[in-house]
């Protein structure tokens, strides 16, 4: 099954392809790797880093080394990435009623 995707711009002008969703094996995946290393700072940056791999399917135009070039934007952008990201996995609960 292929995620729907969007478009976004960074307020400092960076374009990126970014899934709409992920999905619970894919979460799992991503605390998986984080479990690996019990929590730690390495395990987290792991972590991020494929949650990453797994959300951002282009940066710029392109698919390649999403990860390296994304901690070479400027933090701003780097930040609204992953911040993105970091919603992604987070969904918000619709509210009933």
């Amino acid at each position: 099954m292929d995620h729907p995707i969007t478009t976004k711009t960074t307020e400092g002008g960076c374009d990126y392809t970014i899934r709409t969703y992920v999905t619970g094996n894919e979460a799992r995946e991503i605390k998986a790797v984080s479990d690996k290393g019990a929590g730690s700072a390495e395990s987290t940056e792991q972590a991020q880093d494929r949650a990453v791999e797994i959300a951002i399917l282009s940066l710029e135009g392109s698919a390649e080394k999403i990860v390296e070039r994304l901690g070479n934007l400027p933090l701003a952008d780097y930040a609204e990435i992953v911040g993105a990201v970091t919603e992604l996995l987070n969904p918000k609960k619709k509210s009933q009623g």
